[in-house]
């Protein structure tokens, strides 16, 4: 078997693999928008001051603002209800360490603390 013989039979095959590789990838990239990440507890508070730290990092790696919005009350059920309701595009996050504790405090939640599971 020659060398051209073989290069004209793998030429197709050659180029499609070429081409699949050299495709860019199709799904967008997270973040392409500011994110909101909501703090259940007050300005100050060690949640906060971590979640600063992190997403001021997160940020600079990826190169879109986390904005910290402090939304206070109930024991975090106010805030971690906020993201709850909040649109499910991932552009909305909650720092909350102690979520699971809410359902053993309130009997009524707009999601379910156990499974962290939004309604």
């Amino acid at each position: 078997m020659n060398t051209a013989g073989f290069l004209r039979r793998c030429a197709p095959a050659l180029l499609l693999a070429c081409a699949t590789i050299a495709s860019p990838a199709s799904a967008q990239e997270w973040p392409s928008r500011n994110v909101t990440v909501i703090v259940p507890l007050g300005a100050g508070s060690a949640t906060d001051i971590a979640s600063r730290i992190v997403m001021d990092q997160v940020s600079r790696q990826t190169g879109q603002a986390f904005v910290i919005e402090n939304r206070t009350g109930a024991g975090g059920t106010i805030g971690a209800g906020m993201v709850a309701k909040s649109a499910p595009d991932d552009y909305t996050v909650l720092s909350y360490g102690a979520l699971s504790i809410s359902n053993a405090l309130h009997s009524k939640l707009s999601y379910d603390a156990v499974t962290i599971s939004f309604r």
